[in-house]
């Protein structure tokens, strides 16, 4: 899930430059307050599945851990490790996907990524487009950076 939250942070630093925020480090971030800094991040596919389980996951994780001692039998412990697994394998499904459902939050973001990376490119090359009409209108050639380059080393 970490990782979740690394590709959440670099796109949002994608739709805000060159704006920038400051994220606050991700080494040794409790469990909850990744939850807690995922849900208040930008949508995106699963998002509420997977919410809802890692909270799911950090609250009997947090159980099993603290009543572990008070456990009278094995079968008790296994009952809520069970319970634990059922959580982390539906966490995992709605970050990763399935066989069934390909398609999970880390993809996803992924996807959106390259969106923006391809939009990016159309503005960048719209932009250039019309800066390329705006020099032309005033007598001044628009050089691309290759060529600039060449003519600033030739003089």
């Amino acid at each position: 899930m970490y990782d979740l939250l690394e590709l959440i942070r670099f796109f949002v630093d994608l739709k805000l430059y060159p704006d920038r925020i400051q994220h606050k480090p991700s080494e040794g971030m409790k469990l909850s307050a990744l939850i807690g800094e995922i849900k208040s991040s930008i949508n995106f596919m699963n998002k509420e599945d997977l919410i809802k389980y890692a909270d799911l996951v950090n609250q009997n994780r947090n159980s099993f851990a603290h009543d572990l001692l008070k456990k009278d039998s094995v079968e008790a412990i296994k009952k809520d490790l069970d319970r634990f697994m059922k959580h982390f394998k539906k966490m995992y499904e709605a970050l990763d996907g399935t066989e069934e459902y390909l398609y999970g939050a880390r993809e996803s973001l992924l996807e959106g990524i390259k969106q923006f990376n391809k939009w990016s490119d159309e503005f960048h090359d719209k932009h250039i487009s019309l800066l390329t009409v705006i020099l032309e209108d005033n007598d001044i050639t628009h050089l691309s950076e290759e060529e600039f380059e060449a003519e600033t080393n030739a003089s």
